[in-house]
């Protein structure tokens, strides 16, 4: 006997797409308790804290006090000194790119770099000469915030991660980052060169030091070739240069550095 019923149609669920593995009431109790943590060591470690406007930035220190909290290993798993030859200008730099990683009890991990060069160090303590030292360090210490930052902290930016740049914007902003918050209105309109301080350039505001080499660290480790980027700059944003990036498009240059090479079926 033949079996003449219309198919019926039932839900496939694709093995391959990405489920969350709590529930939402699970992941606001996580996020209630660490905020609760975080306020408990805001007033343990006041020194700690650098308020900028209306924000408050996290020191080493208190990244530290959340290692402990955690119970989390930290290691660095990469460090590299560089040379920069900037093409376009002529002008030379060198500095240090160094990447951590944080791991949980759980064996549950997360990667963050940093990368400090000496024109930055120059430019916040005003000397000429960036001792080898200080560069390395600072490049260590964002690393270590970035990693414990990443893995429970909901990738929150370190004060340490600033420049005076970056500490000069937030001011003029009204106390934003300008990572997760646009600019006011009337603050979009204000002429950026008649403060002091302040890079602009011709689409907009440059980014800083700081963030150029946190941008150069990840195309290096995602192993693409100074041609690339160049070749990638120019026809995605008609610059020739990182140092021409500005903030509107740091964001889609980070997530292209990242990632990596489509390999083909061949």
């Amino acid at each position: 006997m033949s079996d003449n019923t219309e198919p019926t149609t039932a839900l496939v669920v694709d093995k391959g797409t990405a489920l969350p593995a709590f529930s939402g009431q699970e992941m606001a109790a996580a996020f209630t308790a660490y905020r609760a943590l975080q306020d408990q060591l805001d007033l343990a470690m006041p020194n700690e804290i650098m308020t900028i406007g209306k924000r408050q930035f996290r020191k080493k220190g208190y990244w530290r006090a959340i290692r402990m909290a955690f119970n989390l290993s930290v290691e660095c798993i990469k460090e590299e000194r560089v040379d920069i030859y900037y093409a376009t200008t002529g002008e030379t730099d060198w500095g240090w790119l160094v990447t951590y990683r944080a791991k949980a009890g759980n064996g549950r991990t997360a990667d963050g770099d940093g990368a400090c060069y000496s024109a930055e160090k120059q430019k916040k303590v005003g000397d000429t000469f960036a001792t080898e030292h200080n560069v390395r360090s600072h490049a260590h210490t964002r690393a270590f915030n970035r990693a414990v930052s990443n893995l429970v902290g909901f990738g929150e930016v370190s004060a340490d991660e600033l420049s005076e740049d970056d500490a000069s914007r937030i001011r003029e902003e009204g106390g934003h980052s300008g990572e997760h918050h646009a600019p006011r209105p009337q603050q979009r309109e204000r002429s950026a060169p008649a403060q002091q301080g302040q890079r602009q350039g011709p689409r907009g505001k440059l980014i800083s030091d700081p963030m150029r080499g946190r941008f150069f660290a990840k195309w290096k480790a995602a192993g693409k070739t100074q041609e690339e980027v160049d070749a990638y700059l120019m026809e995605r944003f008609g610059i020739e240069s990182s140092k021409e990036l500005t903030f509107d498009v740091y964001d889609a240059a980070c997530a292209w550095a990242d990632s990596k090479p489509v390999e083909s079926a061949g």
